[in-house]
Order: structure tokens, then C-alpha cells, then sequence
């Protein structure tokens, strides 16, 4: 054991915090070490040195004490424990007689600051491992339960989210402030409401009674009734009609505060629901580096336990993904990483990953000395969902065909109920978060997997998904034609926070053959697509539905998809594939007679010839397609037309024509109210007066149009205007600017697969080499590098701050 070289005696230190850094440093520890050694976080323990958190008793006898080597220094210990009571606020005396984690503290009575009574609180199970993750819900909650005002506390959440463990850490942290003790009540072997005051009474250890429950009631309210005490109630869901009884005990005893665990809240007087949410999980789409990673809760007890059954196991950035899209896996559940985490003694971390997307029968083997309910997460899950009535178990599997959410609209028209707020009391079902003004509700990723097994086993599923379809069907429907108009940013965002349930019937339609509905969906939704920059996953709807037989009746629907198809084809640079779309296309309308639909064909066919140089032949199909227009009143598809005609000109460098015609295009727009048509030719002028050399009002020009599609989720046209941008840099002398504008975007293209357009390439590449006469090599790569490494949102920013 290390030599101390203590000269100061423990009285010169007057406050808990004080202390225990003096004796950090003399054992020669980092807060990060001594963290390791009690189970706390650095920001823990620089919050008890600086007397911001009041220590819990337990923790400090059993585990800081023999950190700091303190076991031989009987003074230094029991003064540290005596500050320790006084940070609580306890008096007289405090006698610590229990086990926690890896010691046993000795009986010892410490003399506090202020005089009497004298606390025990041996009357809590002890806690086998460290709580992590939950310092926030500590931070805030502590201090709260041990105001007068608030004595009933009810923790709420999903089965497996921990509310045990974080009331237990609670019940440690907070028991010192009680002068008659903390009891612990488990209630989990109870299923009869009438037995509640049997298991209070054991608890406090007080002797049956013969008189039955008015006795015992009697009995429990004359021991309350002068006592500070915590009782805490564990697993009250399914006893909640003894709540009724926690109220009378609350009127009888005024020092009484009870923390009940419960999946539903009492819904009693006076009561204060604390819901527990999962641990806070990585963004799988922007990793951070492992060091940040190891700091997020849900990857730390990952580490923890896995450290716990291999000694050695690291996270490292070989197998950082993999625990990272783990712990995504089990939505951040305490109790699935824990059931998952032992068998990495038999599976690799990316075998594990791998193995959870079944997670229900993955995750059923947990700790022998567990309840049967918390040995899988299957038992965890279905605990909860065999105590809901009939009617709300029949709800729950019917929500299980949602995915990424639903609305109680949605609710009601695909489960036929209004009874959504029985399960959200449940806490089966939360409130997601969401910008918009519809309130969105959601199911864990492993409740939804446990409700569709239960709606398979009761012969509903297909029923169910049919409406399902037909409902997202019918919002696709109404949607498209608002993507148009003015109201396009408020359809975008709520198809947006649909695109899992669209994505989730076009798997069923294909899996179903149900080729109708799949591909009246597709082609409801190829402008989404579009305008989100869903390229991939909306072509390869389309081509698989046009393919798809589909009855009488489609032909008109098939015209449309074949469309869409074309346009993000060339979107994508597959000319060839896009004008043999678009010609097909072309035919069934012209055989239907459908002019309108005729006129966005030859309009698209225009833009796949100007692409590839064939500027004759676009300037035919777009005068062609604006004829029909002007005949059918069709405003936008004019300006449309107007807009195509100028880029046409702009692409043979006429400037002064391209301007007239986009400044025309823009009028109409402006008129009609579309902001996403209005943004592109914005930025379409904006690289006509680039060209030209009029440098101050491309800037202008661009900006504005940065801004519009950027706020619509227009990820390819928010590309196109960082380039347009990153050109006007480099021509004003912001080369480096321009050269991390330019890598950034050509990153973002290879992630949307939206490369530069051949007919664009001449002008980038002259953007290009401006920017690089500018900069030597080093600076030209290192500033490329640093845009490639950008989120869209940040070459977004740096965009819109380039300057004349």
C-alpha cells in the first residue's frame, strides 16, 4: 500500500468536498481514477469536490474509503463519513450497517454536526453493480425528493428501462435526509391490490394482526403517523387499484414520502410522475471518434458489463460501429444491453450486432439469481402486456404494423380506436418528438417487434396492414398534388415523417402482390423522392412496380411512375435509361389524351436532351411542352418551361438570354407561390450572372436560393447552390472558402449517387481551376479534406456567409 504523507489533521477540513480532495490527491489519484474505483463519472466526482452534489453514505463507506486507502485511517475515515452526513443534512448520528457492491461496512455510529436523532438504513437491498447514465436524472430528482412538498413519486416508463435500479440509487442517495429509515417494498410477487398493506407491513417488520385489513390498516397509519420515513414501492403496475391506499397512508403520516416504480402512474392526488427515459443513444449516421463515443450512456454500460465477463474488452474503431448500432438495436433499454452484452463470450461485437435484429429470441438468457421477467426480454415485455385489458392488448399488436411513428389520426383510421391515451398511461406508447404542429406517438423498436408476433398469433396481420395501406395510400395521394403549391414545405415535412410507414407498405405490397397499391404509392411519391433526394430507394420502387403487373385501370398510374422513374434517372445521370422512361411515358398519355401529363413528359424528355448537349432537340420539346401548357392554362408548367428554356441558353453561355428568361420563370413563380421551383431557378439566375461576371448579385441570387431549398430538405438543388457558391468564391478570392465548399459537395453528391451533370462539368471544372491557381497544393488538399469531412447543414452555413 502506497505511503501517506498526511501532515493536516481531519478537523481542519470543514466540508465534504474539501476533504475528499485533499485525500484524492494524497492517494495520488486523478478524479477520473477515483471515479473508476466508486463507480462514478469524472463530472461526479468534480461535482462532490466542489460540494454540488451531496454524497451518498453507502458509496463513500464502501467503496470511496477503501479508494482512497483510508481502511488503516479510522480518523480520516470517520470524519470523511461525518461531512459526508453533514452535506446530507443529516443529525446526531448515522449508523451504516450494509453491503454494497464489493465491501462490507463495518457497523460504526459517527458523530455529526447537529445533534439528535440517530438514523439506520439498512432497509434497502444493495446495489450489486454501478447506476450509469442516469447523473442527469439524479441531478435533477435528488433534491426534489427530499423537499416536504413533494411525498409521492411515481417513476414511470417501458418494461426494461431501469426504473428499479434508478429508484434503488435514489432510495441510497436520499435515505440520510430521513430520520426513521428508507424501506424497500418489492411487489412484483403481487397480483392482488388487497395484499399491499400485508407486504408495507412486512417491510417495516411489524407483527401480523388478527383483525384483518382494518387492523392492519389501523396498524401501518399508527407507525406512519409520526415518522419520517421513505417507503419506496416497487412494480406497483399491477396492483394500481392500491392506490387508493398509498393515498390514505400519505393523509395519516404528513412525514411520509413514497417513491413507487410503476409502468402506469397511481393517478392520485398530490402525485408527481418522473418518466424514465432510455439511455441516450449514438447518431449511427454521424459516428463520433471512440473517445466521445465511450462517454455516451447507453455505449458505457455497454463497455461496463462487457468488461465485467472479459476483462480486456476495449472499444475500439474496428468494433465501434458495431456497438454502437447494438446498443441502437435495443433502444438504449438497461436491461436488453445487459441480457446482450454475455454473449459476446461466443460472438464477436459485429456477430452480435448482427444476431439483435432478431431481438426477442436473441435475448433470453439473463442472470439466474433475476425473476423469471427480467432473464429475457421477451418476459420483461410480455409482464406488461399481459396485465393490459383485452381491448388494449388487441390495440397494442395492431400498433406494431406502424413504423417510425404514427399520429392518433392514423390510429383511428387503421386500429379503429380512440383509446391511444390508455397505452400512453401505460407507457407502452410515448410522445415522440417532433417540429411539426401533429403530435406524433411512437412504439420502442423492441415493443413493436413483441407486437407484431402478438398480431401474426391472433390471425389479424393482413386485415390490419391492408388498412394500414390504404391509409398511407390515401395521405400520398392527397399530398401530391400540394408539393406544388404553396403549401409544399408543410406536405414535404409530414411525407417526411411518414417515409418508414411508405417504406414499410411498399414491402408489403411487393411481398403481398399487391402490385396496385404499390405502384399507385410509387407513383404518388416520386416528387418526394425527388425533392429529398431519395434517388436510390425511389428508383428502385418505381422500376419494381412499373414492372409489376397490376390490373385494369393502371395504365394512367403507370404513365406517372414511369415519369418519376425518368426524372430521378437523369438525376442521376442515366440518360439513356431516363429517356427510354420518359418516352414510354410519353405514349401512354398521348394514347390516354391525358395533355397535361403529355406536357411534363416532353418537359422532362427537354431536360435529358439539354444534358447531354442535344440543345435543338430540348429547345423542341420544351417549346412543344409550354404550347400544351399555355393551352391548358397550366401557369406553373409555363414558368416551368420558361425556367428550362433558359438553362438551355445558359448551358450555350448566352447569358443576357438565360437571365431574361429566368427572371420571367421567377415572376410566375412568385405569383403561384412555389417556393422549391422559385429556389432552383433562383439559383439557376445566380450562375447566369456568375457567368456574366455580375459577382455581387449571383452572391444574392444564390444565398436566397441556398436558403429556400435548404429549409425544404432539397438535399441535390442545397448541393447544386454550394457549388454555385464555391464558384463565386473563388472569383472574388475566397479560394480556400470555395475549395471547402467544393469538397464538401462532391462528398455529399457521392452519398445521394447525384453526380455533377456532363453538361454542368465545363462550368465546375472552370470553378475548379480558378480556385486551384489560387492555393498551393498543401492548402488546396488540406481545404478540400476539411469540406469532405462537413455535414450538409455546415457547407450549408459556410455557404451562406461567403462575402463580396
Amino acid at each position: 500500500m502506497m505511503k501517506r504523507t498526511i501532515s493536516l489533521t481531519p478537523e481542519a477540513f470543514h466540508s465534504f468536498g474539501d476533504l475528499l480532495t485533499y485525500l484524492r490527491k494524497q492517494a495520488r489519484l486523478t478524479q477520473e481514477e477515483l471515479g473508476r474505483a466508486a463507480g462514478y463519472s469524472r463530472t461526479q466526482i468534480t461535482r462532490l469536490e466542489k460540494n454540488q452534489r451531496p454524497p451518498d453514505l453507502a458509496a463513500v463507506a464502501a467503496l470511496f474509503i477503501p479508494a482512497l486507502q483510508l481502511s488503516a485511517s479510522s480518523s480520516w475515515a470517520a470524519h470523511l463519513l461525518q461531512l459526508a452526513a453533514s452535506a446530507r443534512g443529516a443529525a446526531g448520528s448515522v449508523t451504516i450497517t450494509h453491503t454494497v457492491q464489493r465491501s462490507i461496512v463495518a457497523t460504526e455510529t459517527i458523530k455529526t454536526v447537529a445533534p439528535p436523532p440517530s438514523l439506520s438504513i439498512a432497509h434497502l437491498p444493495a446495489a450489486m453493480t454501478p447506476l450509469l447514465g442516469r447523473a442527469p436524472q439524479l441531478d435533477q430528482w435528488l433534491p426534489l425528493l427530499i423537499n416536504p412538498v413533494v411525498r409521492l413519486v411515481t417513476l414511470i416508463g417501458p418494461p426494461g428501462v431501469g426504473k428499479t435500479r434508478l429508484a434503488l440509487q435514489l432510495s441510497w442517495d436520499v435515505a440520510a435526509h430521513f430520520a426513521d429509515s428508507a424501506y424497500w417494498v418489492d411487489l412484483s410477487p403481487i397480483t392482488d391490490p388487497a395484499l399491499v398493506l400485508a407486504a408495507i407491513r412486512e417491510a417495516l417488520h411489524l407483527p401480523e394482526t388478527a383483525g384483518g385489513a382494518p387492523a392492519e390498516w389501523a396498524q401501518l397509519r399508527d407507525f406512519l403517523c409520526d415518522r419520517h420515513v421513505l417507503l419506496i414501492l416497487d412494480n406497483f403496475e399491477q396492483v394500481l387499484p392500491a392506490g387508493a391506499q398509498v393515498a390514505q397512508l400519505l393523509a395519516a403520516a404528513p412525514r411520509l414520502t413514497v417513491l413507487v416504480t410503476s409502468r402506469s402512474p397511481l393517478h392520485i392526488y398530490g402525485e408527481h410522475e418522473w418518466p424514465v427515459p432510455p439511455l441516450p443513444l449514438p447518431d449511427l449516421a454521424q459516428l463520433p471518434p471512440v473517445p466521445d463515443l465511450r462517454q455516451i450512456p447507453s455505449i458505457k454500460l455497454f463497455i461496463a458489463r462487457a468488461q465485467a465477463i472479459q476483462a480486456d474488452f476495449q472499444l475500439t474503431p474496428d468494433n465501434a460501429l458495431a456497438v454502437a448500432a447494438s446498443v441502437v438495436q435495443l433502444d438504449g433499454l438497461p436491461l436488453a444491453i445487459e441480457l446482450a452484452v454475455p454473449q459476446l463470450k461466443t460472438l464477436s461485437p459485429q456477430e452480435l450486432a448482427a444476431r439483435l435484429v432478431n431481438r426477442l429470441a436473441t435475448l433470453t438468457h439473463g442472470p439466474r439469481d433475476r425473476s423469471p421477467r427480467q432473464q429475457t426480454l421477451r418476459g420483461a415485455i410480455e409482464w406488461s402486456y399481459q396485465r393490459l385489458p383485452v381491448d388494449q392488448q388487441r390495440l397494442f399488436a395492431q400498433l406494431g404494423v406502424f413504423v417510425g411513428g404514427f399520429t392518433g389520426e392514423a390510429v383511428a383510421a387503421v386500429c379503429a380506436s380512440d383509446r391511444l391515451i390508455d397505452l400512453i398511461e401505460s407507457n407502452l406508447v410515448h410522445v415522440a418528438a417532433n417540429g411539426d404542429q401533429t403530435r406524433r406517438f411512437n412504439l420502442l423498436e423492441t415493443l413493436r417487434e413483441y407486437a407484431i408476433q402478438q398480431l401474426t398469433s391472433g390471425g389479424e396481420e393482413q386485415s390490419v396492414r391492408t388498412r394500414h395501406a390504404r391509409y398511407f395510400l390515401e395521405l400520398a395521394e392527397a399530398a401530391e398534388p400540394q408539393l406544388v403549391g404553396a403549401d409544399q414545405a408543410v406536405w414535404l415535412q409530414r411525407l417526411a415523417a411518414e417515409q418508414a410507414n411508405f417504406n414499410a407498405v411498399l414491402k408489403w405490397a411487393q411481398a403481398a402482390d399487391e402490385n396496385s397499391i404499390g405502384l399507385r404509392l410509387s407513383a404518388a411519391l416520386w416528387r418526394f423522392w425527388w425533392m429529398h433526394s431519395h434517388l436510390i430507394e425511389g428508383r428502385r420502387w418505381l422500376t419494381h412496380f412499373i414492372e409489376a403487373p397490376a390490373g385494369d385501370g393502371a395504365e394512367l398510374y403507370r404513365a406517372k411512375a414511369l415519369h418519376g422513374a425518368g426524372v430521378l434517372a437523369y438525376h442521376q445521370a442515366d440518360y439513356a435509361e431516363a429517356r427510354s422512361l420518359l418516352e414510354r411515358s410519353l405514349a401512354i398519355y398521348r394514347t390516354s389524351a391525358d395533355l397535361r401529363g403529355a406536357a411534363y413528359a416532353l418537359n422532362s424528355l427537354g431536360v435529358v436532351a439539354s444534358y447531354q448537349h442535344q440543345y435543338t432537340q430540348a429547345v423542341e420539346f420544351h417549346v412543344a411542352a409550354m404550347e400544351v401548357r399555355r393551352q391548358l392554362g397550366d401557369q406553373r408548367g409555363v414558368a416551368i418551361s420558361l425556367n428550362n428554356l433558359g438553362l438551355v441558353a445558359h448551358f450555350q453561355e448566352d447569358y443576357p438570354r438565360a437571365i431574361d428568361l429566368f427572371q420571367q420563370s421567377i415572376a410566375l413563380f412568385e405569383a403561384l407561390g412555389d417556393v422549391r421551383v422559385k429556389s432552383a431557378v433562383l439559383s439557376n439566375l445566380g450562375r447566369a450572372l456568375t457567368g456574366q461576371g455580375e459577382y455581387s448579385q449571383a452572391k444574392m441570387c444564390l444565398r436566397q436560393g441556398l436558403r429556400m431549398v435548404w429549409e425544404l430538405g432539397n438535399r441535390e438543388d442545397s448541393i447544386e447552390a454550394i457549388e454555385a457558391l464555391a464558384g463565386v468564391a473563388g472569383a472574388i478570392g475566397e479560394a480556400l472558402r470555395g475549395a471547402m465548399l467544393l469538397g464538401a459537395a462532391e462528398a455529399l453528391r457521392e452519398k445521394i449517387q447525384s453526380p455533377v451533370a456532363p453538361v454542368s462539368r465545363c462550368e465546375y471544372e472552370r470553378d475548379l481551376a480558378r480556385i486551384r491557381d489560387q492555393l498551393n497544393s498543401r492548402s488546396f488538399a488540406a481545404a478540400w479534406a476539411k469540406g469532405r469531412a462537413m455535414t450538409l447543414e455546415q457547407a450549408v452555413e459556410l455557404a451562406s456567409q461567403v462575402t463580396n
